[in-house]
Protein backbone atom coordinates (compact mmCIF):
# COMPACT_ATOMS: atom_id res chain seq x y z
CA UNK A 1 0.00 0.00 0.00
CA UNK A 2 1.32 3.43 -0.91
CA UNK A 3 -0.28 6.79 -0.30
CA UNK A 4 0.72 10.44 -0.11
CA UNK A 5 -0.25 13.13 2.37
CA UNK A 6 0.12 16.88 1.98
CA UNK A 7 -0.20 19.00 5.11
CA UNK A 8 1.39 21.91 6.94
CA UNK A 9 3.93 22.17 9.75
CA UNK A 10 2.65 21.87 13.36
CA UNK A 11 1.01 25.09 14.59
CA UNK A 12 1.26 26.48 11.02
CA UNK A 13 4.97 27.18 11.54
CA UNK A 14 6.57 28.82 8.53
CA UNK A 15 4.94 30.17 5.44
CA UNK A 16 5.13 29.19 1.82
CA UNK A 17 7.29 26.19 0.99
CA UNK A 18 8.95 26.16 4.46
CA UNK A 19 5.60 25.42 6.12
CA UNK A 20 4.56 22.65 3.72
CA UNK A 21 4.93 18.97 4.57
CA UNK A 22 4.89 16.23 1.95
CA UNK A 23 4.57 12.80 3.50
CA UNK A 24 4.38 9.38 1.91
CA UNK A 25 3.15 6.24 3.63
CA UNK A 26 4.23 2.75 2.63
CA UNK A 27 3.13 -0.54 4.18
CA UNK A 28 2.10 -4.12 3.52
CA UNK A 29 -1.50 -4.95 2.63
CA UNK A 30 -2.73 -8.54 2.82
CA UNK A 31 -5.55 -9.23 0.34
CA UNK A 32 -8.85 -9.56 2.17
CA UNK A 33 -7.62 -7.70 5.26
CA UNK A 34 -9.39 -4.61 6.59
CA UNK A 35 -6.22 -3.15 8.12
CA UNK A 36 -2.76 -1.98 7.10
CA UNK A 37 -0.75 -1.88 10.33
CA UNK A 38 2.67 -0.38 11.02
CA UNK A 39 3.07 1.40 7.68
CA UNK A 40 6.03 3.80 7.68
CA UNK A 41 5.43 7.56 7.33
CA UNK A 42 8.22 9.36 5.45
CA UNK A 43 8.86 13.11 5.32
CA UNK A 44 9.78 13.78 1.69
CA UNK A 45 12.02 16.71 0.77
CA UNK A 46 13.71 17.95 -2.39
CA UNK A 47 12.99 16.58 -5.82
CA UNK A 48 11.06 17.86 -8.82
CA UNK A 49 7.74 16.95 -10.34
CA UNK A 50 8.23 14.29 -13.03
CA UNK A 51 11.97 14.98 -13.25
CA UNK A 52 15.28 14.33 -11.50
CA UNK A 53 16.33 14.45 -8.73
CA UNK A 54 13.98 12.19 -6.77
CA UNK A 55 12.76 13.20 -3.33
CA UNK A 56 14.53 12.04 -0.19
CA UNK A 57 12.32 10.26 2.36
CA UNK A 58 13.16 10.32 6.08
CA UNK A 59 11.13 7.92 8.31
CA UNK A 60 9.25 10.00 10.90
CA UNK A 61 6.53 7.70 12.25
CA UNK A 62 4.03 4.94 11.60
CA UNK A 63 0.45 4.73 10.42
CA UNK A 64 -2.41 2.27 10.64
CA UNK A 65 -5.22 2.32 8.09
CA UNK A 66 -8.52 0.73 9.08
CA UNK A 67 -10.97 0.09 6.24
CA UNK A 68 -14.47 0.57 7.62
CA UNK A 69 -16.43 -0.33 4.50
CA UNK A 70 -16.66 0.36 0.78
CA UNK A 71 -16.86 4.11 1.29
CA UNK A 72 -14.77 4.99 4.35
CA UNK A 73 -11.59 4.28 6.27
CA UNK A 74 -9.56 5.81 9.10
CA UNK A 75 -5.88 6.75 9.22
CA UNK A 76 -4.28 6.60 12.68
CA UNK A 77 -0.87 8.28 12.74
CA UNK A 78 1.94 8.16 15.28
CA UNK A 79 4.89 10.51 14.76
CA UNK A 80 8.24 9.77 16.41
CA UNK A 81 8.04 13.13 18.25
CA UNK A 82 4.94 11.96 20.17
CA UNK A 83 2.19 13.54 18.04
CA UNK A 84 -0.72 11.20 17.28
CA UNK A 85 -4.12 11.55 15.70
CA UNK A 86 -6.80 10.18 13.45
CA UNK A 87 -8.03 11.29 10.03
CA UNK A 88 -11.32 9.99 8.61
CA UNK A 89 -11.02 9.01 4.94
CA UNK A 90 -13.82 8.96 2.40
CA UNK A 91 -14.01 7.42 -1.10
CA UNK A 92 -14.00 10.09 -3.80
CA UNK A 93 -14.36 7.92 -6.88
CA UNK A 94 -17.03 5.52 -8.05
CA UNK A 95 -17.09 2.12 -6.39
CA UNK A 96 -16.38 -0.50 -9.05
CA UNK A 97 -15.34 -3.62 -7.13
CA UNK A 98 -16.27 -3.28 -3.44
CA UNK A 99 -19.40 -5.07 -2.24
CA UNK A 100 -20.97 -3.64 0.95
Amino acid sequence: MFTTWFTYAPNATGSGASGQRWYSISGNYAPGSLDVLGAVIYNNTGGNFDAQPPTVGQPIGTADIHIQGCYSARLDYHFNDGRTGQIPLERLTANTICLP
